[in-house]
């Protein structure tokens, strides 16, 4: 049954694309950027090579000089692919690559494709004898390095021949590292690394949406998104070395602490957000209350994250446990609320399961557990362009329902956001829709109204409010009263049954609905349709046989 329902749904199709999206991104995890040969030959200007693609690594003592390594016979570990990770810690990782500079060109440089590196040292040996030497990093203030760029970039000179590039890296938070030697960075467009520009286009624009539907709607949860947006673009911004050219290049040590801020932070948000999107209090109180609970320690880590001493090493154990208790609350808080018929949870959980792929992709090469190349480090601006847009949808569709669910949009809206005459005090301070959503739940989905014991307190109590509340939010929001409510629901339900089922008595189908006397029911039912339930059903049936 719940197949069938959901099969037939236009939210069905946002979860194939979902699937079908994330199928697509197995590939890119795949990408083989190995290469066999001992030596890389140089043979034009207009290409770029992958240095790990063609090097050996070895994990050092911080305090190990290259003369060390020159004359130590140890073995070094050849990389996977084109991109490496490192637990955090003092260690210094070096990388060992020979090179056949048969190009003509002298002049190259170095790029290290990881903006949040503290140290990068290039080394050029020939016939062990270090002829070049130069330093680089994001440790280093920006207005000393040698190239005016986002990431750190060491200009280099390489002989004719045969040389070995050595490079020494180190980095007090998690390292992924990734270097480039190329000719001139500026000069090329270096897809797929260069996707920043294209996703921030996507995220000012559903930022402006964003906004622009909180105007039109005057509910909060479009600003909320909105604020999403802005910290996972901020998160990205400093992910590329953006904030350390242009917001402070003085403050060297200040990269780490703030894109781990910005990311626990944006998390943080987005969780929270995936609570208020799909009405997690009324849908799934359990939860609702777990997923707060991880939102607080998520902000929490965040504010830590800015302490001068933090840890990078405990945030990286604990933020990936976190990580894993946010995507397994999502999904199954998102299946549920689907389960639940809710039509904006169809939108959300595609999006969030495209987010989640990308960022388990993104995090899985980034420990080593997938091999990582050029997509998978830009795979987040896939996933998170493509959740803008389904999260955008959910929102508005969530907002249009919630008009519905109100009757009258102007009243739900004074009472959402608080902004009512003194006759709607005691809802002040309540989440008008998530409550209207629960009692609906409550009357409909569990069918409250046929229970004849079921009064105005024990409905209040269900729902955590007083009998006042409740009784001042169906008379604004559904326009009558609880004895009316309950009434309208029982005669739609006892209706419906006279015409499915027209050999059911009608004191039967009375008390299946709440009714304990066929008077009572007779009376009621009269009253609202202006016939008894006998001449009801006869009018409906003849109409049906005489419809061709």
């Amino acid at each position: 049954m719940f197949a069938m329902r959901i099969s037939a749904s236009i939210g069905d199709r946002g979860l194939r694309v979902a699937v079908l999206v994330m199928a697509s991104m197995l590939p890119l995890t795949c990408t083989p950027e190995r290469d066999s040969s001992d030596t890389l030959g140089i043979e034009s200007t207009t290409a770029k090579y992958a240095v790990l693609s063609h090097a050996v690594v070895r994990i050092t003592d911080p305090e190990t000089q290259l003369e060390q390594l020159l004359s130590d016979t140890s073995p070094w570990e050849t990389p996977l692919s084109s991109h490496a990770s490192f637990e955090s810690g003092i260690e210094a990782v070096w990388v060992r690559m020979r090179v056949d500079n048969q190009s003509g060109n002298r002049q190259w440089q170095v790029v290290s494709e990881y903006a949040w590196i503290d140290s990068i040292q290039v080394y050029i040996v020939n016939n062990n004898q270090i002829v070049f030497n130069a330093h680089s990093g994001d440790a280093l203030p920006f207005y000393k390095r040698p190239i005016a760029h986002r990431l750190p970039v060491i200009p280099i000179e390489l002989p004719p021949g045969i040389s070995t590039i050595f490079i020494r890296s180190t980095s007090s938070a998690e390292r992924v590292l990734a270097f480039t030697l190329i000719k001139d960075i500026r000069d090329t467009y270096r897809f797929p690394r260069d996707l920043f520009q294209e996703f921030a286009r996507l995220a000012f624009l559903a930022f402006i949406i964003s906004i622009t539907l909180a105007v039109y709607f005057r509910q909060p949860i479009h600003l909320y998104y909105a604020l999403c947006v802005l910290f996972i673009f901020a998160y990205f911004f400093i992910w590329e070395g953006y904030g350390h050219q242009y917001l402070y290049p003085d403050y060297p040590d200040g990269n780490d602490h703030i894109q781990y801020m910005l990311g626990w932070l944006a998390l943080g948000l987005l969780n929270d957000f995936w609570r208020r999107l799909l009405v997690l209090p009324v849908h799934s109180p359990f939860w609702n209350r777990a997923l707060g609970i991880l939102s607080g320690v998520l902000f929490v880590l965040g504010a830590y994250a800015l302490w001068p001493t933090a840890s990078f090493a405990l945030m990286d154990i604990v933020g990936r446990i976190l990580l894993l208790a946010v995507f397994i609350g999502a999904i199954s808080s998102g299946v549920i609320v689907v389960r639940a018929g809710f039509r904006p949870a169809y939108y959300s959980l595609s999006g969030i399961l495209i987010f989640i792929a990308t960022v388990l992709i993104l995090t899985m090469s980034g420990i080593g557990v997938l091999p990582g190349n050029n997509y998978t480090c830009v795979i987040g601006y896939f996933g998170y362009s493509l959740e803008f847009g389904f999260f955008l949808v959910s929102i508005v569709t969530r907002a249009r329902l919630l008009e519905k669910l109100a009757g009258d949009a102007k009243v739900a809206v004074e009472i959402e956001t608080g902004e009512t005459t003194n006759k709607y005090s005691r809802l002040r301070s309540l989440d008008i829709s998530a409550l209207a959503l629960r009692l609906r739940h409550l009357m409909e989905a569990e069918r409250l109204y046929c229970d004849d014991d079921l009064t105005l307190q024990r409905l209040a109590d269900l729902m955590n409010i007083s009998r006042h509340q409740l009784s001042e939010l169906i008379r604004e929001v559904f326009h009558t009263t609880f004895n009316g409510y309950r009434n309208d629901l029982r005669i739609k339900a006892a209706a419906r049954l006279l015409i499915e089922e027209p050999e059911r008595t009608i004191l039967s189908i009375a008390m299946s609905v709440g009714y304990n006397a066929k008077s009572s029911f007779n009376s009621a039912f009269r009253s609202a349709t202006g016939q008894t339930p006998g001449e009801y059903r006869r009018s409906r049936l003849n109409l049906i046989r005489k419809d061709p």
